[in-house]
């Protein structure tokens, strides 16, 4: 076998050995990264950040988000993307830590999920092979402002002598020699950009950045994104506007509170204006099904947690006399679990009125009945005639719950007490034609130090139909 043989099977071992590496083996990352760098990994991925131009920034191939993580945290409105299911979850786990959701998806750069001239900068640290494509290039080119950066961290080096740095230069050199500095400037000799490399040095230790700026000819005709297209991103939108700004922070920042002081109250205005925040949500047909019992009486609150705690530990000793243990056990977590709000200076119990179409002029159960004995053809309308005012008042308690948030109060959406909600709809007098959905208690929190639960990455909830 000749030389240039065995060269390209070494380096298809490369290869393989670094794609296990990214996707099996991602767990080890940081691990690694830190040995081979003698700590310097981290440092060298933050000298992209002095080359960075504008708010908007996309980390490609964001490997365990520490980057990210930085330009974050340094107020960029970040997002980030990478193929590796690993990478992503790592990711999202690390933001989640630390009490944030992390702006990422899963994807190609040859085939960015986003439109045209969203993102001021551009950024990748050690990138893999993808660098080399033209196809991933265009993309990059594409997605930038007109004047926007490319900025990729080439490779490190490291200038002691002693053996054990000698060896991890030698090291790096032979698993990434095919995609050296000079050759990877030699990619960007095209119109997409206009390149400069510069080295940067740090104590015993330097790293190559090569900048890239999207020449003018490659921008489009309106040189500005399509905020309907537009990719959502991390504290603000890609226009920078206020309003998206705080919604999505709203979002993000959002807990569940279950305890509040009970000694402040809210004022009619705050909660009449979270409650027509609740009314601008959609609704099948515009029919605006749900209605609010707002219950302000202290006393009328103990009572109805009361009650809720009563039925269920009634529940768990008959479950125990009958020797269900296990269903006793799940009663009593529920007595207190939904029961909470006893202490909550308000209280807000989410209703819906039935469907009804004016165009049919019928009930719909017998539309349900009439559709049924047509026959089986694979239609089933109780969705879109029943259980569709449950869905309109769940969209417009979110609508609720993020408004009471914007304003400083805590809330949280309850369906535990409607297992009684026979013993509330007597006790609050509601209307026999209305039917009980979440009760919401709201107040001032007692803490804001609330922990945010781990949320699941983008990558394990979402897949594209692909025909």
């Amino acid at each position: 076998m000749g030389g240039t043989a065995l060269v390209g099977l070494w380096y298809r071992f490369v290869k393989f050995a670094f794609r296990h590496f990214y996707n099996e083996f991602a767990w080890s990352y940081d691990l690694v990264s830190r040995v081979v760098s003698r700590g310097k990994w981290h440092e060298w991925q933050r000298a992209s950040l002095p080359e960075l131009r504008g708010r908007r920034v996309l980390e490609v191939a964001f490997g365990t988000g520490n980057l990210l993580w930085d330009m974050t945290a340094k107020g960029y409105q970040c997002m980030g993307i990478d193929l590796s299911p690993y990478m992503v979850a790592l990711t999202a786990q690390k933001f989640g830590r630390r009490g944030r959701t992390a702006p990422i998806c899963r994807g190609r750069v040859q085939e960015l999920p986003f439109p045209d001239a969203c993102f001021d900068s551009l950024v990748a640290t050690f990138p893999d092979y993808f660098i080399l494509d033209f196809a991933a290039q265009e993309e990059m080119a594409r997605v930038l402002v007109p004047g926007g950066r490319l900025v990729v961290v080439e490779g490190g080096y490291i200038l002691k002598r002693d053996l054990w740095s000698r060896f991890l230069n030698w090291a790096f050199r032979i698993t990434v020699s095919p995609r050296t500095w000079k050759e990877t400037q030699k990619l960007f000799t095209h119109p997409l950009f206009t390149v400069e490399r510069r080295e940067v040095r740090g104590g015993w230790s330097s790293v190559g950045v090569i900048v890239a700026v999207k020449t003018p000819e490659r921008s489009s005709q309106s040189g500005v994104c399509d905020d309907r297209q537009s990719p959502v991103l991390y504290g603000a939108d890609v226009r920078g506007g206020q309003d998206s700004m705080d919604l999505d922070d709203a979002i993000r920042q959002r807990r569940s509170i279950r305890k509040y002081k009970s000694d402040v109250p809210i004022p009619r205005e705050d909660i009449e204006a979270i409650i027509e925040a609740g009314s601008w949500a959609p609704s099948s047909t515009n029919i605006q099904p749900w209605r609010f019992i707002v219950v302000e009486d202290r006393e009328m609150i103990a009572r109805m947690a009361r009650v809720v705690y009563d039925k269920f530990q009634a529940l768990s000793k008959e479950a125990l006399s009958q020797g269900e243990k296990r269903i006793a056990a799940f009663c009593r977590f529920l007595r207190s679990y939904a029961s909470f709000f006893s202490d909550a200076p308000l209280v807000i119990v989410a209703c819906t009125k039935p469907y009804e179409n004016p165009v049919l002029k019928m009930p719909m159960s017998t539309v349900i009945e009439k559709t049924r004995a047509l026959g089986d053809v694979g239609v089933d309308v109780k969705p879109i005639v029943i259980d569709t005012v449950q869905k309109s008042v769940a969209m417009a308690v979110q609508n609720m719950l993020l408004k009471a948030h914007s304003l400083g109060y805590g809330t949280c959406a309850m369906d535990g007490p409607i297992a009684v909600k026979g013993a509330l709809r007597e006790m609050l007098d509601i209307e026999d034609d209305l039917d009980l959905v979440m009760v919401i208690p709201m107040g001032v929190p007692e803490s804001t130090e609330v922990e945010a639960p781990e949320r699941l990455p983008v990558a394990e909830v979402i897949r594209y139909y692909r025909p």
